[in-house]
């Protein structure tokens, strides 16, 4: 069985936009991950695959 590691970037209220807007700091949080993930496939939403 092969294990899946899921990430989910949310605000201190669960969200995860504020006005359709990213309320996180993209370049730390995409540096970060991709430290995590290393060569793994990544899975990305619509959403978010522009900043990758």
């Amino acid at each position: 069985m092969k294990k899946i590691t899921v990430a989910v970037c949310v605000d201190d209220n669960l969200g995860m936009t504020f006005l359709g807007r990213r309320v996180s700091k993209d370049r730390v949080l995409v540096s970060e991950f991709m430290d995590t993930a290393k060569e793994n496939r990544v899975f990305i939403n619509s959403f978010s695959k522009k900043i990758f």
